[in-house]
């Protein structure tokens, strides 16, 4: 089977124009204070679940996402390998 895509010219780009440029982003931040103040207007929501989620917002904006702690222990330690051989990955298990 031939490599690559027959279909491409060797040397030749398949994208000579280069990577789009960003067209949302400026237009983002551009409504960004109108979307801020929409998000702060709905703490006022009669719904709960509403407000709750405008605070997580606000809050996850202004201090970032919560860290969450991961506790656990080590009964038994396992070493993975992985080599590849002719186009192939293979994992196998290292010691015990």
């Amino acid at each position: 089977m031939p490599r690559g895509n027959p279909t491409w010219t060797k040397g030749i780009s398949g994208n000579p124009a280069g990577r789009p440029k960003d067209t949302i982003g400026p237009l983002a931040r551009e409504r960004s204070i109108d979307a801020f103040n929409t998000i702060v207007a709905l703490l006022e929501s009669k719904d709960e679940k509403v407000r709750l989620r405008a605070a997580e917002i606000i809050l996850e904006r202004g201090f970032g996402k919560p860290v969450q702690q991961i506790e656990g222990s080590v009964d038994h330690v396992v070493q993975m390998a992985t080599i590849k051989i002719g186009g192939r990955i293979a994992e196998f298990h290292v010691g015990d």
